[in-house]
């Protein structure tokens, strides 16, 4: 597990990427979502204090979970799959800054499911994607990732969680 010092300059260094990816500077209020995989919840809390502190408005977003995530793909309708969540679009329209925290409980879990049907899913999200691709080529929306060590990825690295941090 990371330090609390390691999770701390972590998120100073996505804090920094954030900032260096947007060609305006932010303001005070500006919207910066924060999407994270619950084994990322560590740094996420971190990036929200960051966030707060740099008088920025953090909007948290919790991933699916593994078993979330298949049970929607093996067991969803097809107007599920091709459905946006009300006020997506609207947040999207709003958003400043995007960081993203890719921490993997699993990688496997979805190895089963049809693809067509994830497609589908993918597909349905393209207008927020362009949403997006527009706001940053205006200059207008920031955004960097990050993957956080877990012991799925240190499993398939074929390392222990601490070699692998």
């Amino acid at each position: 597990m990371l330090s609390v010092l390691q999770l701390d300059h972590f998120a100073k260094i996505l804090c920094w990427g954030l900032r260096t990816a947007r060609k305006e500077s932010f303001r005070p209020g500006d919207t910066v979502l924060v999407r994270f995989d619950a084994s990322g919840l560590p740094l996420a809390e971190k990036v929200y204090v960051a966030l707060v502190e740099a008088r920025l408005q953090p909007v948290i977003q919790l991933l699916e979970t593994p078993p979330m995530e298949k049970a929607f793909f093996e067991s969803a309708g097809e107007d599920q799959l091709d459905r946006l969540l009300p006020g997506l679009t609207q947040l999207t329209e709003a958003l400043n800054g995007l960081i993203h925290i890719s921490a993997p409980a699993s990688l496997t879990h979805l190895r089963r499911v049809d693809a067509r049907r994830i497609g589908r899913a993918v597909k349905a999200k393209k207008s927020l994607m362009d949403i997006r691709r527009r706001r940053e080529e205006a200059g207008k929306l920031g955004w960097t990732l990050c993957t956080f060590p877990t012991e799925a990825l240190a499993v398939q690295a074929g390392l222990s969680l601490a070699h692998y941090e």
